[in-house]
């Protein structure tokens, strides 16, 4: 039996590193969220995107990508609050939670996690080493674990989450480099 796994990316930060809002950051030929929207829409049948009531342009933007919005209201408290917001009414037996503001992951190692998911007995599955600093992104979650994601608060993500259960992670190895290549500020771009 073949379970469903769909993608959530956290993209209702409010980019004060950046300056300006870097999702909808020119590069290349489109904004970034469009790269991530597009680089998940190519290897998962069913996104979503977490963003606040107010990002108008940015869900006009995304509407083009076949993916689910979500917003965050209480976004200004922290990343968890998106994290929750996004894990609602979730129908997949996996989610895969990346960040809408990593483009540089490459299609073949989503894929790879696609196909890891569907055989793993671990409800966690995370890139990389237990080492590896800073920690890769996407993280794999089963839905055994969606009630406590549900539930995240503050600016930790699914950190806490990982920590309660870091026993039970299955780590993936890895190199691509766009795992660890978030965009904080204009000269994270290449």
């Amino acid at each position: 039996m073949t379970l469903q796994v769909g993608a959530l990316l956290l993209g209702a930060g409010f980019s004060r590193r950046f300056g300006s809002d870097k999702r909808l950051h020119q590069w290349q030929d489109k904004p970034i969220a469009a790269h991530t929207a597009a680089l998940y829409t190519q290897v998962f049948d069913s996104v979503r995107v977490v963003i606040r009531a107010e990002d108008e342009a940015l869900a006009s933007l995304l509407h083009g990508y076949d993916v689910e919005l979500v917003f965050a209201k209480d976004a200004q408290l922290g990343m968890g609050h998106s994290l929750a917001a996004g894990m609602q009414n979730n129908p997949w037996d996996w989610t895969v939670v990346g960040l809408l503001d990593m483009p540089f992951v490459q299609p073949s190692t989503l894929q790879r996690l696609l196909s890891f998911v569907q055989k793993t007995q671990c409800p966690v599955v995370r890139f990389g080493q237990p080492t590896d600093r800073p920690p890769a992104h996407p993280v794999a979650w089963h839905r055994r674990l969606y009630p406590e994601l549900a539930q995240a608060q503050g600016d930790q993500g699914g950190r806490d989450i990982l920590q309660r259960h870091q026993s039970e992670v299955a780590w993936l190895p890895c190199d691509d480099p766009g795992i660890y290549q978030d965009i904080d500020r204009p000269t994270d771009l290449p």
